[in-house]
């Protein structure tokens, strides 16, 4: 949405297995981001290791959006819980998001999806939380950046690199196809120690996704991202509209 009175909104992105729901969104509750507590007393690391992952939670909650029966609005993609679903949700400071802007990445399981009406307008609202499908060891925070923010692709393009400092192993990202002409592109996330890109970067990994279609997708792996990151979209053929965030582990 590029416009509106609800002000914690007005430059929020919200998008879900690629589709961009961002005008049709009213407002959410929490980004959840935290460990439970569970006695395990005499047990042993292997199993306490097991056992931090499986307390580990994800989730958006509350999040609500304005009835759009479009074949890209919220109804068709929110009326049939439970779905899972690739949701990016990017917050600017200010202004659209940007590349290094805040990014919440989760790949998740929509449990709920009433309908109610206030002045008049029909809402749906969701609860998304984090995908036990989609389990992966490395991907253990959701908070991470904007790397490539909604962009309309012609021609083989480069992201701005974002510098995250230092990390611990492991990091998750998503990439949002959400217009496709049904050409033929490759998606690489890239790093470097020191932002030249000139031919000393490390290629992290590479989604499956082509750029045939609208779709997303999340991608994990276990490199140390140190120093800078950028998607580079590769194209073949054809044009695309993409959106990417990329979030990584913190040393402790």
């Amino acid at each position: 949405m590029a416009t509106g009175k609800n002000k914690l909104l007005r430059f929020c992105r919200l998008y879900l297995g690629g589709y961009d729901l961002s005008g049709d969104s009213r407002t959410f509750g929490s980004l959840i981001n935290e460990e439970d507590e569970a006695d395990i007393t005499g047990w042993s690391d292997t199993v306490e290791n097991v056992l931090s992952q499986a307390r580990r939670k994800y989730g958006v909650l509350g999040y609500q959006a304005m009835i759009n029966d479009s074949a890209g609005g919220s109804h068709p993609r929110l009326y049939a819980p439970p779905a899972t679903h690739v949701l990016t949700l990017a917050m600017g400071g200010g202004a659209a998001p940007a590349a290094g802007d805040m990014a919440y990445i989760l790949p998740s399981v929509q449990l709920s999806a009433p309908i109610s009406f206030a002045g008049g307008v029909g809402m749906v609202t969701s609860d998304f939380r984090y995908s036990a499908q989609s389990y992966s060891g490395n991907f253990r925070n959701p908070f991470g950046v904007v790397l490539m923010p909604l962009t309309a692709l012609t021609a083989t393009t480069s992201g701005t690199g974002v510098d995250l400092g230092t990390s611990a192993a492991g990091w998750a990202a998503t990439l949002h196809i959400t217009v496709s002409s049904g050409g033929a592109w490759s998606y690489i996330i890239q790093y470097s120690a020191t932002g030249a890109f000139a031919g000393e970067e490390t290629t992290a990994g590479t989604f499956s996704a082509d750029g045939s279609a609208v779709t997303a997708e999340f991608l994990t792996d276990t490199d140390d991202l140190d120093g800078y990151v950028r998607l580079r979209a590769v194209r073949t053929s054809g044009t695309c509209t993409i959106f990417s965030a990329l979030a990584r582990n913190y040393k402790a």
